[in-house]
């Protein structure tokens, strides 16, 4: 159901067009982190209409990943109770304040569970 610009685009990481070859590609950890990175410029830019699909495909995926990877968990956030931390988060411009409570989460970074260590930021919106 993606644009195909944004199809082209993730071919890099994807190149089997069945389902088997999407788990298989997708669950690959140099290949989560790039569909991360991808998904996270695009989501910085605010120009792609696949940004919900695209979400929806990174934790799916990332929930196949930690299966092989359980020390990995996505970040957890309370909305509107969690207080943004530049070191935690990433912030999207179109967050009307400069800091304070998270009100979204754009995309979900995550740690890793057993040195705590944070992996990937989550983007967000204060």
């Amino acid at each position: 159901e993606l644009d195909v610009q944004t199809k082209n685009a993730l071919s890099n990481i994807f190149k089997d067009n069945s389902i088997h070859g999407f788990i298989a590609c997708g669950v690959q950890e140099k290949n989560i982190k790039n569909l991360w990175e991808y998904i996270r410029n695009e989501v910085i830019e605010g120009k792609n209409d696949d940004i919900s699909g695209l979400t929806s495909i990174f934790e799916f995926l990332f929930s196949r990943y930690v299966l092989a990877h359980p020390i990995y968990e996505l970040q957890e956030i309370d909305v509107g109770n969690h207080v943004f931390d530049p070191q935690q988060h990433i912030k999207h411009s179109s967050s009307k304040n400069v800091s304070g409570n998270i009100q979204d989460v754009l995309l979900r970074g995550w740690i890793n569970n057993n040195t705590k260590k944070l992996v990937k930021q989550s983007v967000v919106r204060i």
